[in-house]
């Protein structure tokens, strides 16, 4: 009885934890000035993860690219303190 139970629960954690894993991976290609489409790679095996590796440890584009500004290379945000 508890392997249904077990077995319901593992799915519905793996389900949870897709959604956002998707997000960062997606996330990370715009940051690379990619497409989102690129993690399609994960469908090649071996090879699409090696891939994914490599695009996931290049450094983001400066500046700003399609997608938006760079965070890793904005300037420091300015608090004005009120007295």
């Amino acid at each position: 009885m508890f392997s249904i139970v077990d077995d319901w629960l593992a799915e519905l954690y793996y389900l949870l934890i897709t959604f956002p894993a998707v997000a960062v991976i997606v996330r990370r290609f715009h940051d690379i000035g990619r497409s989102g489409w690129m993690a399609l790679i994960l469908i090649i095996p071996v090879i699409g993860q090696i891939m994914l590796l490599f695009f996931m440890t290049n450094d983001s584009e400066e500046g700003t690219n399609q997608w938006g500004p760079n965070p890793k290379h904005q300037e420091p945000f300015e608090r004005s303190v009120s007295h």
